[in-house]
């Protein structure tokens, strides 16, 4: 199950400390290293201005401010290195009106149960933090499609108060989190994986135990080139598109393509049994749906 840690220190770091410690603890996509940063991070979540003095340092450089942050306005970016990366995530309290609380759903993730593609370690830095309900699932029981059924396993609900520590593991454990009662901050250690590309990362509907569908990542953001050769396409597009779907690296990107080959060919069997072929499950497991139902 997901690793929960209580505050056992009164001891505090600087975060230039806590770098150093970190950068020589952390291995290569290896979630075991991140146990042993445990410690040093909930030091540094002790450490009750090393936050603002890092903000105030960003903003007398505005013109540069934040310019490596791929992510929402809930997430500072802190640290990024090749084997971690280190960032802030603030919580904000549930909203007073409907239309605030559907822009909060969707900027938090509240309320929608999601899984991980990478490993990360995660604390609570400023007051009681986000209630989180966490269940688990087998990755490789799954083929990877919306509505598929899934096996999952409930595990707790918990919080992340200031000094907890808790490990989510890569595409196993699932959380569906809940505002907190007010404002809170956390702080992430987050394993750099090249299965950020290999695995997408899910929705659950945790009522029905099924994929809800996929959330937007590195790979998902590849599929609108392929929608959009089904539309707009000449006699080049075809090859490209067969290579993609024979050595593309991302297995839902080859899954893709096969389906764009399948329509633009008119021929649904000739690629979908090609696709059978492929090593990974996304990909078979998509062409024998499909083919079930031509």
């Amino acid at each position: 199950m997901a690793l929960s840690y209580d505050l056992t220190t009164t001891e505090e770091i600087s975060f230039k400390e806590f770098l150093e410690i970190v950068t020589k603890t952390v291995k290569k996509e290896d979630v075991s290293s991140l146990i042993d940063c445990v410690e040093p991070l909930q030091k540094l979540s002790n450490n009750r201005t090393f936050l603002s003095e890092y903000v105030n340092n960003e903003l007398n450089n505005y013109v540069e401010f934040q310019n490596n942050n791929g992510y929402s306005a809930q997430t500072l970016m802190l640290h990024n290195s090749p084997f971690f990366y280190v960032r802030a995530n603030a919580w904000e309290k549930l909203a007073s009106n409907n239309k605030e609380i559907k822009e909060q759903e969707d900027l938090f993730f509240f309320l929608r149960a999601h899984d991980h593609n990478f490993s990360f370690l995660t604390v609570g830095y400023l007051n009681d933090g986000y209630t989180t309900e966490i269940w688990e699932y087998d990755n490789d029981e799954i083929i990877g499609y919306p509505n598929e059924q899934v096996k999952l396993k409930f595990l707790e609900k918990t919080t992340l108060p200031q000094g907890k520590a808790m490990i989510y593991r890569e595409s196993k454990d699932i959380h569906a989190q809940y505002p907190p009662n007010e404002y809170s901050i956390s702080l992430n250690i987050i394993l750099n994986s090249f299965n950020t590309l290999r695995k997408e990362q899910y929705y659950f509907d945790l009522k029905n135990k099924k994929i809800a569908g996929l959330v937007p990542s590195g790979g998902t953001g590849k599929h609108l080139i392929l929608e959009l050769a089904k539309q707009y396409n000449t006699p080049d597009t075809f090859p490209i598109i067969e290579n993609i779907a024979i050595n593309h690296e991302i297995p839902y990107v080859r899954a893709k393509a096969y389906e764009t080959l399948s329509i633009l060919s008119g021929n649904d069997k000739k690629y979908w049994q090609q696709a059978l072929t492929d090593k990974h499950k996304i990909v078979s497991g998509h062409a024998k749906l499909i083919l079930e139902t031509l």
